[in-house]
């Protein structure tokens, strides 16, 4: 956790979680994002002992993070157990093209599909390797 930059909070950002995807490159991934469509809030950028990273939100405005380890300091994925993140969901205003985008950005696939009945939809979830990491 950290104080909310007195920067984002000028341009209007709340207090929020951020997620991290993992990059092999974090420059290329975040060119690619804008030619998608996507804008860069933070640039790609280091920090040093732990990385490289950059802030980006996808044409409908769903804001994530690249990131890409350079160090012993570097954060590791928790393993699944109480308190740790295990699933995070997109709420898109159009999963179609939303998809679309990450599918295009990350190579991420369908992996499974749910009906919610007729007022939520179709829960849509993706990842890698046909294995679900999300929704």
């Amino acid at each position: 956790m950290t104080t909310l930059p007195d920067d984002a909070r000028k341009m209007g950002a709340p207090p929020h979680w951020l997620a991290y995807v993992a990059a092999d490159n974090v420059d290329a991934l975040t060119k690619k994002a804008e030619s998608l469509g996507a804008k860069a809030y933070v640039p790609p950028m280091d920090i040093p002992k732990v990385g490289r990273f950059s802030v980006i939100a996808d044409p409908q405005g769903a804001v994530i993070a690249l990131f890409k380890g350079s160090g012993p300091e570097s954060p590791q994925p928790a393993q699944p157990t109480n308190g740790h993140f295990s699933w995070h969901e997109l709420l898109a205003g159009e999963w179609e093209g939303a998809f679309r985008f990450y599918s295009q950005l990350f190579g991420w696939q369908k992996t499974d599909a749910m009906d919610m009945g007729p007022e939520r939809g179709t829960y849509q979830m993706y990842g890698k390797a046909a294995a679900p990491s999300a929704g």
